[in-house]
């Protein structure tokens, strides 16, 4: 999720995301561990990770240097809201295929 609309970015891409979510598979590894710290170190306010295996979704807010502050592990039962748009709820079972 980038601020703005559509039209902001016509000329060129977004250099700012307020969300950024993994789709993950086999790269959990990975996506809980080098990109979580790239993202948090780039101050993306909010990071998710969707597991595909496990069925859940791992919400992280509050980028701190090295990672991220709050870290909630969500079942597919769940509903989650980006920071960003409180009003704008998800279930996380609609995430998943």
């Amino acid at each position: 999720m980038v601020p703005g609309c559509p039209r902001d970015y016509r000329d060129a891409h977004p250099d700012c995301a307020l969300l950024l979510c993994e789709i993950s598979d086999t790269t959990l590894a990975d996506d809980r561990g080098p990109k979580l710290r790239a993202y948090a170190r780039a101050g993306i306010p909010e990071y998710w990770i969707l597991d595909l295996v496990g069925g859940t979704l791992e919400v992280c807010r509050g980028p701190v240097h090295d990672g991220y502050a709050e870290r909630e592990l969500m079942s597919a039962d769940s509903s989650v809201a980006p920071d960003d748009r409180p009003r704008r709820t998800l279930l996380v079972k609609d995430l998943l295929p």
